[in-house]
């Protein structure tokens, strides 16, 4: 009879399934940990100082490699039953292998010190990690040295990292209230200080003076070059750096010294090359990136010169989506709106858009300035040889490039144009195919990408137009390879070096064969995956074999023209379009319906760079936006205000698209604007150090309005 039920049990159940207890691994440990209290089935006794632990070797080799080995290499200790330990107090011992059974321990400041040389003695390492997290926490003014000479003993990375983060963050006030004890610094901490971009509490004046100091105390002339390459001298003023260049007895003394003054006071000279030349020692020091807006314009005021900051450290407590904080800087030599920007060697640029005059008629501008915010301060530029609004600015390299818009005379325009800081000069290079203006741009892959716009006879486009810079003396090595020609295509920045397609009767593939023609089409990674597969035919020459490399040459490629690309799903003006990883998102703008009116457009599409196809998202914006300006920062869109034509009326809202996780976008208000503004321009930037030396990394979302 049960083994009737038995078969037909069997009969009925057709899965398998992985079934796990909860828990057993506890109960198991706890057991464990009882036995050893009550000496049962212990097979060795550990000996600390005067005390005696029972334990069991296969739990002990569990958790620490020092036990492992000890107990499997065939060491004397493997075979007795009785091991003492030296450099093990028995306070230590005993916190040990409560841990070892139990993964909890009560950590004091009475026992720490026997705990960490226990758990490094023997090698616990999550035990080691449990005291770094405790040490951390415990972390203040007073102790922080005494804990960096722990970290370093025990060899705590965690901890160490830790005190290097505290000291960064608290040097200014540790240099006004124990300026002694900054002095009594280990060399390597100070050297991590340094070297930090996060040290902003300072700036760089005072950071030489403490370097001074530290190498003048106790004569410490031996660590003199390694620290002095660590003060960022492109980031000090030009009239300090002369002074420290002519006078100064350390910098006299070191030939590395004096050649890192003079590289700084040669920064300085090149005023407009300055974004081009930046190197570590002229990078700013700063938190995080936070998002800059500057100029647009507003309801009662035409035009602004604003340039202003988002700063979540000093409104921690305010509901940000609703009531937001912007620390104002430098305004700008002119106010503007519908003007382009772009970030180069962290350097803002601002170029073209649309003025008032005193008589309150408005045209375009052709003016550019650049703003710095190392010191705050704006400079003007070269400007661009054709007054400019509603167009595309993009930094490409060491160059900016002008797309289009409209001139003083609402002409739209078809120039392009290009700028170089070296040269501070502005020249043309390669036009559109037609006018064009109310488009959008980005940089992405390499390349400057156009969408939509509207031409001078007023039709709306729906056009995706790709520019790739003309590159001199570029070596280019061309690959022999197998492939199918249904997969047409091989990438290089986005377009594909192809040849003659030969036949290969044997084994019916095709072979790549060399031939330096570019052919606009877009990187399909399907196709690396089928070379990788296909085999060559046994027929085959050695000249035939795929993935045989060709002879490099240099050449000037001939890639200075724009190329169409896949049309967008609608057409689009006064959009924004964005690159995030592989990815352009046009959001935002208008189009006309059948009657020719106007129509807001919220939905988002995405194209993709490898393939070139578009996508119609499964999100949309919440509020329709258009004349916006776009940023980009941490896989994150952020589209800032704009103009309703709903309401006709500017918008004081950020809408953030946050694509970090695919399947998984959302939509959501972010902070809001300090005034409505339409024409309004946005980047990401590090904040200056005057304004909040410890600006928090921008928090968002705080207030989602509905996720999608």
């Amino acid at each position: 009879m049960p083994s009737e039920l038995s078969l037909s049990v069997q009969d009925m159940l057709t899965g398998q399934r992985l079934c796990q207890s909860k828990s057993h691994q506890d109960s198991v440990l706890s057991a464990l940990n009882q036995q050893r209290k009550d000496g049962l089935l212990c097979d060795v006794t550990l000996v600390a100082g005067e005390q005696k632990f029972h334990a069991h070797k296969a739990v002990l080799a569990a958790c620490s490699d020092y036990f492992r080995a000890m107990f499997s290499l065939c060491m004397v200790e493997s075979e007795a039953e009785e091991v003492t330990l030296q450099g093990v107090t028995s306070v230590g011992l005993k916190q040990a292998l409560d841990f070892a059974y139990t993964g909890q321990i009560m950590l004091e400041p009475g026992v720490i010190q026997d705990v960490l040389s226990a758990g490094s003695h023997l090698q616990l390492l999550e035990l080691l990690s449990l005291c770094s997290h405790y040490l951390i926490q415990e972390l203040n003014s007073f102790n922080y040295l005494d804990l960096y000479r722990l970290a370093d003993l025990f060899h705590l990375p965690v901890l160490e990292g830790a005190v290097v983060d505290f000291l960064v963050e608290h040097l200014s006030e540790l240099q006004h209230s124990r300026q002694e004890e900054v002095l009594l610094l280990p060399y390597r901490l100070l050297r991590e200080v340094l070297k930090s971009d996060r040290l902003t509490s300072l700036n760089e004046e005072q950071i030489w003076q403490l370097v001074v100091r530290w190498l003048e105390h106790d004569c410490r002339s031996e660590c003199m070059d390694d620290l002095l390459q660590h003060v960022r001298y492109g980031l000090m003023d030009a009239a300090a750096l002369h002074l420290v260049a002519q006078r100064h007895p350390l910098v006299q003394a070191s030939e590395a010294a004096m050649a890192l003054v003079d590289e700084a006071l040669e920064y300085h000279r090149a005023v407009f090359a300055q974004p081009v030349r930046q190197t570590a020692r002229t990078k700013p020091r700063f938190q995080s990136l936070t998002l800059y807006i500057v100029g647009g314009r507003k309801r009662e005021v035409s035009r602004v010169r604003e340039l202003r900051f988002f700063n979540p450290a000093e409104q921690e407590h305010v509901h940000i989506a609703g009531v937001s904080n912007w620390s104002e800087l430098a305004p700008m030599p002119a106010g503007r709106s519908h003007h382009c920007v772009a970030v180069m060697g962290h350097f803002l640029f601002v170029a073209g858009g649309e003025v008032e005059h005193p008589t309150g008629r408005t045209c375009a501008v052709r003016t550019a300035c650049r703003y710095d915010p190392r010191c705050n301060r704006w400079t003007e530029i070269a400007p661009m040889k054709t007054c400019r609004e509603h167009f595309v600015l993009g930094a490409l390299g060491q160059f900016l490039y002008a797309v289009g818009g409209r001139n003083e005379l609402r002409q739209v325009l078809p120039t392009v144009e290009r700028y170089c800081p070296k040269r501070n000069k502005w020249t043309f290079v390669q036009s559109f195919d037609h006018s064009l203006s109310c488009h959008a741009g980005c940089v992405a892959d390499g390349l400057l990408w156009v969408s939509g716009g509207v031409t001078n006879t007023a039709q709306y486009q729906n056009r995706l137009m790709v520019y790739d810079p003309v590159q001199e003396g570029v070596e280019v090595r061309f690959t022999l390879c197998s492939f199918d020609p249904a997969l047409l295509s091989l990438t290089d920045k986005g377009f594909t070096q192809t040849s003659m397609a030969l036949l290969d009767h044997y084994c019916q593939t095709w072979i790549l064969a060399d031939n330096p023609q570019r052919h606009p089409l877009p990187f399909n990674p399907t196709l690396h995956k089928q070379m990788a597969s296909l085999q060559p035919s046994p027929q085959h020459d050695s000249q035939t074999h795929k993935h045989i490399p060709a002879s490099p040459y240099k050449h000037t490629q001939d890639s200075n023209q724009w190329l169409s690309r896949c049309p967008m799903l609608q057409r689009r003006v006064y959009h924004v379009m964005a690159a995030v990883r592989r990815q352009l998102y046009v959001l935002g703008g208008n189009d006309l319906d059948y009657n020719n009116d106007r129509i807001l457009v919220r939905h988002i599409d995405s194209y993709n760079i490898d393939v070139d196809q578009w996508t119609r998202c499964t999100f949309s914006l919440l509020t329709g936006q258009n004349e916006s300006g776009v940023a980009v920062h941490s896989d994150r869109i952020y589209v800032v205000g704009g103009y309703s034509i709903w309401t006709n009326e500017p918008l004081a809202c950020i809408q953030v698209l946050d694509v970090s996780k695919e399947g998984k976008e959302e939509v959501f208000y972010g902070p809001t604007l300090p005034f409505a503004s339409n024409g309004i321009a946005t980047c990401f930037l590090p904040a200056p150090y005057f304004t909040c030396p410890n600006l928090q990394t921008l928090q968002m979302p705080h207030h989602r309005i509905g996720a999608v």
